[in-house]
C-alpha cells in the first residue's frame, strides 16, 4: 500500500518511494496560469479550497504558509483531489496538489512555489512479516527501483 504518511507501527515495513512537491492549481483563466512559478507571499489573502484535516498535501501547504507568514482565506474545504481540481476549475478558490497526483486537464494547472518547502513523502507500506513472500519482495524490490526520493 501506499501512504502519504509513514505509518509508526513496528510491525509495518515503511520504504520511502515518491517525494513530490506540492504545487498550487490556478484556474484556467487565472492571471497566473501562464507563470513558471509563484513566490509564497503572492498567495496572501487568496481564497483557497482545502483539503480534510488528515491530508499531507494540506498538512505541507499550511506548513509552508506558516513558515512564510502568510495568510489565506478557506473557500471550502473537501475530501478529494478531484473535488479540488473541480472546484478551483470552476473558480471557487485556487487549490493545492501534490505535483504527481494531478489528474492533466485543461480546466487548471499547477503552478510551483519557489520559495517554499512543500513536499508529501510517499511511503510503501506492507505487514513486516509478510515482506518476505515472493510476490511482495518482487513488488518492494520493483518499486525501490522506480523509486523518485528526492
Amino acid at each position: 500500500v501506499m501512504f502519504g504518511r509513514m505509518e509508526n507501527d513496528a510491525r509495518i515495513l515503511n520504504l520511502p518511494y515518491r517525494r513530490e512537491r506540492v504545487m498550487v492549481l490556478v484556474p484556467r483563466r487565472h492571471p497566473w496560469t501562464g507563470r513558471k512559478d509563484l513566490r509564497i507571499a503572492e498567495l496572501q489573502d487568496q481564497a483557497f479550497v482545502f483539503r480534510e484535516a488528515r491530508s499531507t498535501a494540506r498538512a505541507a501547504f499550511e506548513a509552508a504558509l506558516d513558515t512564510a507568514g502568510v495568510h489565506v482565506r478557506p473557500a471550502m474545504v473537501l475530501d478529494s483531489r478531484e473535488a479540488i481540481r473541480e472546484a478551483v476549475a470552476i473558480g471557487i478558490g485556487l487549490g493545492y496538489v501534490a505535483e504527481g497526483e494531478l489528474i492533466p486537464t485543461e480546466r487548471v494547472r499547477a503552478v510551483p512555489v519557489s520559495d517554499a518547502e512543500m513536499y508529501v513523502n510517499f511511503h510503501i507500506a506492507c505487514l513486516r512479516s509478510r515482506a518476505e513472500r515472493p510476490l511482495i519482495r518482487a513488488f518492494l524490490e520493483t518499486a525501490q527501483t522506480h523509486a523518485n526520493w528526492r
